[in-house]
């Protein structure tokens, strides 16, 4: 028990971190049913001491501790408070393999003063090895604030004789008003000659902005723009549909189903991509060459994940529920392993034999085909709006940076 409690120091592993998880959950009765054993008999009291500890320990307020800290507190406070609850005969066998102990830092840091003081102090077990972690990285943390604060001064100390200059230098310029009224007057004049050049710039390239943004929509909006851009997004949902229809084959190649339904889960997957191009498809034609997909950008590819996953979540319920469905009404089940052990011709001829198989389990599988379509046709449609929108949104992204210029 010792060695788990102390495990990150003696060499424990996964288990013994999900042993300790559990022992410190408020229900978990371990400790006392151990106690009840005559040669365990010393750990009366100890599960009640130690949640009570372990309760103080993850109350204490943790908001001053850096992020490593905190993170060391979660995982080596629980055992470290358990350890010193146990025999002490016991604990003091792996003392030996803990860090060496520290001094204390000086000077320190507050939060390192917290957690030391929620530790219970030095002496402890969690203490020991608190200040074994931390000590060298709380001193290192003081005396840096401590130079930065001084630094803090001797800025202060610069900025308080600038002022002083700058007093100076005033009164000296109140003694030189007068020529140096002639000089702000020219100065004043040279910067509304600048300003004025500047507008003029500004102008003429927001003129050119928008004339280089008109010829760009000209050409964007054209006809040839437009047919390209719907090609592009037939191409897309037919890519959308290969990713589904390449997963269900090599499934059906692994897994050996019917041929029937790798078929109809196929039509399903085209199902979906049709019902995506429903809405991408116009997209496209309102963007003409702004819709254009780039292959090492797949952001702009790959089909909106919810969707997706919705679609592959259905096809896969129908594929376990409807796996063994097929028309044919001969026990043969046209499968991967027909395939190879038959070969591909004895394949063919046996899969397109008409079946006259019907049943009542045959309807139920039919009518969770349709359901499922209904279903690829609303996530498609669902993917369709994600992604004609994800581009419309980029569209006006580029418009309004291409009419402002950078800034």
């Amino acid at each position: 028990m010792a060695q788990i409690c102390l495990r990150r120091y003696v060499g424990g592993g996964r288990r013994d971190a999900e042993l300790l998880k559990e022992l410190a959950r408020p229900q978990e009765r371990l400790l006392d049913t151990l106690a009840e054993f005559p040669t365990l008999d010393r750990l009366r009291g100890v599960r009640r001491s130690w949640h009570k500890a372990l309760k103080k320990w993850r109350d204490a307020d943790s908001t001053l501790w850096p992020p490593e800290v905190r993170d060391w507190a979660a995982d080596v406070g629980p055992g470290a408070l358990l350890a010193a609850r146990l025999p002490p005969g016991h604990l003091a066998e792996i003392r030996p393999r803990l860090p060496a102990e520290a001094q204390p830092p000086d000077p320190s840091s507050a939060w390192y003063d917290h957690l030391l003081q929620a530790a219970g102090g030095r002496d402890t077990v969690l203490g020991r090895l608190a200040e074994a972690e931390w000590s060298a990285q709380a001193r290192q943390e003081a005396l840096t604030t401590a130079r930065e604060r001084e630094q803090r001064l001797r800025q202060e100390r610069a900025a308080e004789q600038r002022r002083q200059a700058e007093e100076r230098q005033r009164r000296e310029r109140l003694r030189l008003a007068a020529e140096e009224e002639g000089k702000r007057q020219r100065r004043v004049q040279l910067e509304l000659v600048q300003r004025r050049l500047r507008l003029a710039e500004d102008e003429k390239d927001k003129r050119q902005r928008e004339t280089d943004w008109q010829a760009a929509e000209t050409a964007r909006l054209s006809a040839a723009s437009r047919a390209l851009a719907v090609l592009r997004a037939f191409a897309l949902g037919t890519l959308w549909a290969l990713f589904l229809i390449v997963a269900i084959w090599l499934s059906w190649w692994f897994t050996s189903y019917e041929f029937d339904a790798a078929q109809i889960l196929s039509w399903l997957a085209c199902i979906f991509s049709a019902s995506a191009l429903y809405r991408v498809v116009p997209c496209a034609l309102r963007l003409g060459g702004a819709f254009r997909p780039r292959l090492r950008t797949p952001s702009t590819w790959l089909p909106p994940p919810r969707p997706a996953l919705a679609t592959a979540a259905l096809l896969l319920v129908y594929g376990l529920v409807g796996g063994d469905s097929s028309s044919r009404s001969g026990s043969v089940k046209a499968n991967s392993d027909l395939l190879r052990d038959r070969g591909l011709s004895a394949f063919l001829n046996y899969i397109s034999q008409n079946g006259s198989r019907s049943s009542f389990g045959d309807i139920l599988i039919g009518l969770l085909a349709l359901v499922v379509g209904a279903g690829c046709v609303w996530f498609g449609q669902h993917a369709g709006r994600t992604a004609a929108r994800r581009w419309e949104e980029t569209h006006a992204q580029q418009n309004a940076h291409h009419l402002t210029g950078p800034r």
